[in-house]
């Protein structure tokens, strides 16, 4: 009997894909298939294939995978800080305080 490849994906499985939205960008409007998310050094990066049959990876923040903050959309440049990361300052300081007393 022949071995079978097995996964855990449907073989109906639909491809994604994704477009390089920052305009800085030398890829910019291009559209490419996933074929996998990962992080380096923190920072979320989506991987692709491009032209040639190279994997390569992109900042999801430069894609249209990049999710806004919905506290940033709203106060539409108002406010330059997020509430939470406010009050992690303020406990910051408080700690420094603390500790040249």
């Amino acid at each position: 009997m022949p071995s079978q490849l097995y996964t855990n994906a449907p073989l109906s499985a639909k491809k994604h894909y994704f477009t390089v939205t920052n305009e800085q960008h030398p890829l910019h409007g291009n559209n490419y298939c996933i074929t996998n998310f990962s992080k380096s050094f923190g920072v979320p990066l989506v991987q692709y294939t491009d032209e040639n049959g190279l994997e390569k990876s992109i900042n999801v923040a430069f894609t249209s995978l990049h999710i806004i903050h919905p506290f940033i959309s709203i106060n539409n440049g108002r406010c330059d800080f997020l509430f939470d990361d406010l009050l992690d300052l303020v406990r910051e300081i408080e700690q420094i305080r603390q500790r040249t007393l």
